[in-house]
């Protein structure tokens, strides 16, 4: 999920589940059943063809039964990613939160549900600057959620837990190498602790990883010359995580809660 906090009409678009990895007991009834149905097909094969026909049937009505289950459940938690969608368009927050919890049923069905919903939920209370309640869900949100992993650093870097920043950030920027605000960001939290050397650092590996992003490169620049970073450069996604206003915000008051969200 993506909010651009400046816009007055609400537009929710909410991150597709994770097509990869599992996590604790996570599709483990999926895994179950259909280890079980490729067996016993397998076997029934085998016994008329042989092993090698009952191998390659049971791999494969497994694999097929897995991929079914998969899409099946995808499916019912798409619907609930729908409902939260429009809850969240009116600005029911709390409620959205709780309709995206419902997708949790799911959790040993699916892969990576709860790591999906954790993320978003902690997004979400992010957003609204319930900063203690959102550690905790960010905290269980898939590595590859990169603006997730992005708000639980800010989390830690607020607390003053420099070193969890660091290793948090670090973590991020190597699994989502190709989100420049992610390298923005994390040289931003460095050269705010005064580690300048750092902070060039970072930027510089993200102008390698992003040789064509000219936010990361003016960024770089600006350190090179011992001048201030200019995070606007990012966009709209920068303000999401609440160190600067938006420059309309400055000219109005505040407005409590975040009010579209889009993907970049």
């Amino acid at each position: 999920m993506y909010v651009d906090i400046r816009c007055s009409t609400p537009v929710v678009y909410l991150a597709p589940a994770e097509d990869s990895g599992c996590q604790g007991r996570t599709c483990m009834y999926s895994i179950v059943i259909s280890v079980v149905g490729g067996l016993v097909l397998g076997i029934l094969v085998g016994l008329r063809y042989g092993i090698l026909a009952a191998i390659f049937t049971g791999l494969f009505f497994g694999l097929i039964l897995f991929f079914l289950l998969s899409r099946h459940f995808m499916g019912k938690l798409q619907e609930i990613q729908a409902r939260s969608l429009k809850v969240l368009e009116a600005q029911k927050f709390d409620l959205a939160i709780k309709t995206l919890e419902e997708g949790m049923r799911y959790e040993r069905w699916m892969l990576l549900v709860k790591s999906q919903v954790k993320g978003q939920v902690g997004y979400i209370h992010y957003l609204r600057k319930e900063f203690d309640r959102a550690l905790p869900q960010l905290q269980e949100a898939f590595v590859k959620n990169w603006i997730a992993q992005g708000m639980l650093g800010a989390c830690h870097f607020r607390r003053k837990e420099y070193d969890k920043m660091e290793a948090v950030m670090e973590r991020a920027v190597k699994s989502n190498p190709k989100y420049p605000v992610l390298w923005g960001v994390f040289a931003y939290f460095e050269d705010e602790l005064g580690k300048s050397d750092k902070a060039l650092s970072v930027l510089s590996r993200g102008v390698e990883m992003n040789p064509g992003d000219e936010a990361l490169k003016a960024n770089l620049l600006s350190l090179q010359n011992k001048t201030r970073l200019n995070m606007r450069k990012f966009g709209d996604i920068w303000y999401q995580f609440h160190f600067e206003l938006p420059p309309n915000k400055m000219r109005q008051a505040p407005q409590p809660f975040p009010t579209q969200m889009r993907r970049r």
